[in-house]
């Protein structure tokens, strides 16, 4: 899949965010050797990168202040469905699996992108809010430890289920 076609695909599954809040492309970058893609946009609110890595479909959101490319050390970048869990009182957060029998072409990545704009909608405002750089800086913690509760939840069932 091109990286146009990704960019595409966004634009049309998140156009609520262009439409509704102002969200502008502030970024667009192609990494040749994997066909991976990201794609930075930015509000008055908040920025949200929805990327492409080895075919499969992310989106983060993250304050205005976070860098839009990758960093070392703790994130301020939290996946979509750990901010939905969040916000929606989860004990921990779910992982997104939005993964359908499809092969990793854009048929796939249109799904994966549809689903996670069907699942975002209905929080935009919570979630813009939560990522707005007060509220942020006075939750990013709380944030980052219910991220860590998910790992090591996640973590802890694989090593379950490998013991079967």
């Amino acid at each position: 899949m091109e990286c146009s076609a990704f960019f595409e695909q966004v634009a049309k599954h998140f156009r609520f965010l262009f439409d509704e809040y102002g969200f502008a492309v502030v970024y667009q970058r192609t990494e040749w050797g994997f066909s991976n893609c990201t794609m930075l946009l930015q509000s008055q609110y908040c920025c949200i990168r929805a990327a492409r890595d080895r075919g499969d479909a992310l989106l983060e959101v993250g304050p205005l202040s976070a860098p839009g490319t990758s960093l070392i050390g703790p994130s301020p970048w939290f996946g979509l469905q750990t901010v939905i869990d969040y916000l929606t009182g989860s004990e921990v957060p779910s992982v997104m699996r939005v993964t359908a029998d499809l092969p990793f072409d854009d048929s796939r990545t249109d799904w994966e992108l549809a689903q996670m704009a069907c699942a975002m909608h209905p929080y935009c405002d919570q979630i813009f809010e939560l990522f707005r750089e007060e509220s942020f800086r006075k939750r990013q913690a709380e944030l980052e430890e219910f991220r860590w509760r998910g790992m090591e939840s996640l973590l802890k069932k694989m090593k379950n289920s490998a013991h079967m």
